[in-house]
């Protein structure tokens, strides 16, 4: 999950959306970014989503059964 994090936390820097004007231009903030997000990081972005799932998915089956009804 942290990597899918860091190319989606690459892409909002890129954009400018971590930054205090994002939020003061009224424009901006109401109607989002300018322009497209990088196809490419947004790709690698949707792999490292669904690979962090697959992993999710593989840890839960591990879980003694003890600890499972704390889990949501």
């Amino acid at each position: 999950m942290a990597v899918a994090a860091s190319y989606l936390f690459e892409e909002l820097y890129l954009q400018g959306v971590l930054t205090s004007d994002f939020f003061l231009n009224e424009k901006k903030f109401l109607h989002g970014i300018d322009g497209r997000p990088n196809p490419e990081r947004m790709s690698h972005f949707g792999e490292a989503l669904t690979r962090a799932r697959e992993l999710a998915k593989v840890r839960q089956k591990t879980i003694p059964p003890m600890e499972k009804p704390f889990l949501p």
